[in-house]
């Protein structure tokens, strides 16, 4: 594992919507292949011209000897356990997982067999927090790469948007699958079929109007 970004040609399908569970967790009663890259640490100037293609980059929380990988700081440290598959991201490494009554997906690990998780807000946070476990992790098999889901992606507008998990809303009959900031945003199925990826997006997650925006990255 390295830190280079890969480009990779993925047919990535939409993910149910709702409230995502972060690093900064929510509360358990109101319920987030290519080895070798690190989160990247800059984002794309918001442009009015759309990219001649989408970046693809895969997300890695550990190095392959199981460091942390770089770009990414510990903030604090937590105990709990993961019990299923993470909502957030399709990855055989990332898990669900509670401390507490706090939800914390995805959290990451560096192997089958680890006794510890990174937990991550979005995959361009740099904050993460580890989390001891309780329990061995739990059996799963992650999907091939060509099935993965982006869970986050940066629009040519600047804006930052991220899969929520759970029960969510639509507008103008586009179901927003993904989250949207700096403003409280919202955003669809991504259409994959043309470079660059567009995805129908609204700032105005409850009136609307919807317009198409080119997406500049995504990671997975």
């Amino acid at each position: 594992m390295g830190a280079v970004a890969l480009v990779l040609g993925l047919a990535a399908c939409g993910h149910s919507a709702g409230t995502h569970a972060v690093v900064n967790p929510t509360q358990a009663t109101t319920a987030t292949t290519a080895a070798g890259t690190s989160p990247p640490t800059t984002l794309s100037e918001p442009t009015s011209t759309a990219p001649a293609t989408t970046v693809v980059q895969r997300f890695e929380a550990w190095t392959s000897s199981g460091e942390v990988a770089s770009g990414l700081h510990v903030s604090a440290s937590v105990t709990g356990h993961c019990w299923t598959s993470s909502e957030a991201v399709s990855s055989s490494s990332a898990f669900r997982c509670m401390s507490g009554n706090d939800i914390y997906d995805p959290c990451f690990a560096p192997s089958s067999t680890a006794t510890r998780v990174l937990c991550v807000a979005a995959p361009w946070e740099p904050e993460v927090r580890m989390m001891q476990l309780t329990q061995t992790l739990p059996a799963q098999t992650g999907p091939s790469i060509t099935s993965i889901t982006p869970w986050g992606f940066q629009l040519a507008n600047g804006s930052l948007c991220e899969l929520v998990q759970g029960a969510g809303s639509s507008v103008d009959g586009i179901a927003l699958t993904y989250t949207c900031g700096p403003s409280s945003g919202g955003a669809g199925k991504l259409d994959t079929s043309s470079e660059p990826w567009t995805v129908q997006y609204t700032d105005n997650v409850t009136s609307g109007p919807v317009s198409t925006v080119a997406v500049t990255s995504a990671w997975v």
